[in-house]
């Protein structure tokens, strides 16, 4: 009986390995599944970069359009970002959004637009799930700015696999969990948790829109900012942990350091008097400050400041709409180096293994992790992505294309 317990134990503890171990593989087949990355959201590829230069391999830029979003990428190398372009169904040459799977080498390997819909508005950056399922928010106006918003599981195929509604503008990255749960935040005040088979598992409400996307800690705690000037600390079944007050209101998603720091960044919105102002606060995994860093922007442009990113030396990363992108030690909070632009930083930087730091705009920058500037392709861009081995993929201006900077084009 001994002897059978022990086998029973074994088994036991061969099958948690073996099912942490795919569960760890799943996770990480792709290179860039999410916005900034991972689930914690620090904008940290496993790939190092340092062969990249400053010159595209290719560029893809898709008829008629206007605009592209930033890409994530999946297992077999394909990129997946979302654009607006002109409706080929309507008359009024109406804008409609699409998202496009470009092939590692540039090419076009599908288009989805919801037709039916013609003014679908495909938000941010979308999600890979493990299985390759592709998830991206939407928005769909009616009139007088008021809009359904969609949470839409995509296969690998380009064909739909099913949407999920919630109750308003959508504008939210998705974040997917370990478990696979797909999180997206709505104008209507709501964080919504989606199982994988489309079906509501939860959703929490805030007093105000939840723009962003939220970040995930190592233990399952979801973190997520709110327009009513609240971070939330959010327990794996929807139940509040704790809550922390900001000065303004939170439209950037949060990041998670390695000891479990969340950083997050909120600003004044129209009518305060400190609009284009905005700091960045270091809070603890109990919801206690650490610090904050006052990060000033212009008022003309309203106060644009990226989502905050973390170096590989733990350095925070936060672009500012006054030209410049911040790094701030994570220890005190001061100012390590700042790197003066030449336009607004709206953009979240990605960073190499090799610490190399990627900012997108206004113009596609490669920085030394002192800040000191690798290279420069003067064309405006957006928050990049890198992938398996290198290759940076990022929107490139003045056209709406997508260009892939690397040692060769995977």
């Amino acid at each position: 009986m001994r002897g059978v317990a022990v086998l029973t134990m074994g088994l036991t503890a061969f099958a948690t390995f073996v099912a942490s171990t795919i569960s760890h593989a799943q996770s990480a087949a792709s290179p860039w599944p999410m916005f900034l990355h991972d689930r914690a959201h620090t904008g940290r590829s496993g790939a190092d970069t340092r062969s990249i230069s400053g010159t595209p391999n290719w560029k893809f830029s898709p008829d008629n359009v206007r605009t592209l979003l930033p890409p994530v990428i999946g297992a077999d190398g394909t990129i997946y970002l979302g654009g607006t372009g002109l409706n080929p169904n309507s008359r009024h040459m109406s804008l409609v959004e699409y998202l496009y799977a470009v092939s590692p080498d540039g090419k076009l390997k599908w288009t989805f637009g919801d037709f039916m819909h013609p003014s679908m508005d495909i938000n941010f950056c979308p999600s890979i799930g493990a299985d390759g399922t592709i998830y991206v928010g939407n928005s769909e106006y009616k009139s007088n700015y008021i809009a359904d918003g969609h949470l839409y599981a995509i296969n690998p195929n380009g064909t739909l696999k099913w949407k999920f509604a919630t109750g308003s503008w959508v504008s939210s990255s998705t974040t997917i969990g370990a478990d696979g749960v797909i999180y997206i935040g709505s104008w209507d005040g709501n964080l919504y948790a989606v199982n994988p088979d489309g079906k509501q598992r939860w959703k929490f409400e805030t007093a105000d829109k939840v723009a962003d996307s939220p970040a995930i800690g190592a233990d399952g705690t979801i973190y997520i900012g709110s327009g009513d000037f609240n971070l939330y600390a959010l327990n794996p079944d929807g139940t509040l942990k704790w809550k922390f007050a900001t000065d303004g209101g939170i439209g950037s998603s949060p990041a998670i350091g390695t000891d479990g720091t969340i950083y997050t960044v909120s600003s004044a919105g129209n009518g305060d008097p400190k609009l284009g102002e905005a700091d960045l606060y270091a809070v603890d995994s109990k919801g206690k400050l650490k610090w904050k860093y006052a990060v000033r922007g212009g008022r003309a442009a309203g106060g644009q400041f990226s989502s905050p990113a973390i170096g590989t030396d733990g350095v925070i990363l936060v672009g500012s709409n006054d030209e410049n992108l911040y790094a701030v030690n994570p220890n005190d909070g001061k100012l390590k180096w700042k790197f003066l632009n030449n336009g607004s930083v709206g953009g979240s930087p990605a960073i190499g293994a090799d610490g190399s730091i990627y900012v997108g705009s206004p113009e596609i920058t490669a920085l030394m992790p002192d800040g000191s500037v690798q290279w420069k392709f003067e064309h405006q861009g957006d928050t990049p992505a890198i992938g398996a081995n290198g290759t940076l993929y990022v929107r490139c201006g003045p056209n709406a294309s997508l260009c892939a900077f690397g040692a060769d084009s995977r």
